[in-house]
């Protein structure tokens, strides 16, 4: 029987290492902001804070899968921050913040990346490849916990956390917070491999979460460093306060 278009398409990709498959409508763990725009879909005005907000990709995601999100940014290197102003100049209800988030009240060096995404307040791991930096910057850190109680607010319905390595630290200075379940949603990275010197690994984070009580809904972006048959370097994982419900 001949091979239909549809098929030769098909194997043409695989043989290049690509494969596809249909969705259901309501999969998860293919787009956090999808899944978590459903799971808070009778939210009013939702609280969601970007820590590491780079220059705004996940402003720009929020923004469009939420209606009327209240979103707090965080994002420390002076250079970076002047790009996500301007990224995101005229989005309502956006309080973008110059500085980072940690476990207390401190300074430190960061260490710019000629790609920002891979800034970080920790130097590069044996098993963080080539990357380049441009410099270093002393910066702010602050606590999610200082900032909620000086800013009056009481709830974080979505805690995005994406800090290269420094994800554990941004948790510890919530712990308040967290302790309270006025947190209800995580979303942070999680690392496998020494991407980063001295970065606590999947098993430290995960047991600090279990131990407060969180649940893992999903998982999503797993990262490789080399082919994707190397080993699993890094993955966002999204948790819940399993004392939250959806009215």
């Amino acid at each position: 029987m001949p091979m239909t278009l549809k098929k030769r398409i098909k194997e043409a990709l695989l043989q290049r290492g690509f494969d596809f498959r249909r969705r259901q409508p309501d999969e998860m763990g293919h787009d956090p902001y999808r899944d978590l725009s459903y799971l808070l879909d009778v939210a009013t005005n939702p609280i969601l804070f970007d820590v590491g907000a780079n220059v705004g990709q996940t402003v720009a995601s929020i923004h469009e899968r939420f209606n009327s999100p209240v979103i707090h940014a965080f994002e420390p290197s002076p250079a970076t921050f002047e790009k996500l102003k301007q990224r995101t100049n005229g989005i309502p209800n956006l309080i973008l913040n110059n500085f980072a988030v940690g476990a207390h009240p401190d300074q430190r060096l960061l260490f710019e990346n000629v790609h920002p995404t891979f800034s970080s307040f920790l130097p590069t791991g044996k098993d963080g490849g080539s990357r380049e930096l441009t410099g270093q910057v002393m910066v702010d850190i602050n606590t999610i916990d200082s900032y909620c109680h000086r800013a009056g607010i009481t709830r974080i319905d979505v805690l995005k956390s994406d800090t290269q390595g420094f994800d554990y630290e941004v948790l510890k200075g919530a712990i308040g917070m967290l302790q309270e379940h006025r947190i209800h949603f995580l979303l942070i990275e999680l690392q496998f491999l020494e991407s980063y010197v001295g970065a606590p690994q999947f098993e430290e984070v995960y047991g600090f979460l279990k131990s407060l009580g969180f649940l893992p809904m999903a998982f999503y972006k797993q990262l490789h460093h080399g082919s994707h048959y190397s080993p699993l370097a890094e993955i966002d994982g999204l948790f819940v306060d399993p004392q939250w419900r959806r009215v």
